[in-house]
């Protein structure tokens, strides 16, 4: 493992990776990733060469950190597994971790699966709702489950 700053931001790769030709790309919601400047695979995302991915997967990154470009962080997921393996609303005012909202004096955990959107239930306490979430999340998503990073 080493790490390399590019464009000034910090990336892991694997200690065999050449990095000369890679920039950091960042979109305009902050997202970031590594591309290809140069070369043959000029503007191409490094994690979908290094997988080699199929143009109807995505190379996702286990950690949630899409600078992290080590072979062993990365996997193929479809779109929805993808999108399970988020950190949630980062704008939710809150403080609620994903899946758990406030309704009154009461918690509330909710859970989607391909855009459908399960109850998980109504609890006393923020801990009983951020559990019941867990428990759905490991049943539903599996390996790309995201326990509130």
């Amino acid at each position: 493992m080493k790490t390399v700053i590019i464009s000034g931001y910090s990336c892991i790769f694997d200690d065999d990776t050449n990095t000369s030709e890679l920039y950091v790309h960042v979109t305009q919601s902050g997202y970031k990733s590594v591309r290809y400047g140069h070369g043959k695979y000029a503007g191409k995302v490094f994690s979908r060469i290094v997988l080699n991915v199929p143009d109807n997967l995505i190379a996702e990154h286990k950690s949630g950190n899409s600078l992290d470009c080590r072979k062993d962080n990365l996997r193929l997921a479809t779109k929805a597994q993808n999108l399970y393996n988020t950190n949630g609303n980062r704008n939710k005012r809150s403080g609620l971790p994903k899946g758990v909202y406030m309704n009154r004096d009461s918690f509330i955990a909710k859970i989607s699966v391909h855009s459908t959107q399960y109850h998980l239930g109504t609890f006393n306490t923020v801990e009983e709702a951020i559990a019941a979430h867990k428990k759905a999340a490991d049943k539903l998503h599996g390996d790309f489950a995201v326990h509130n990073r």
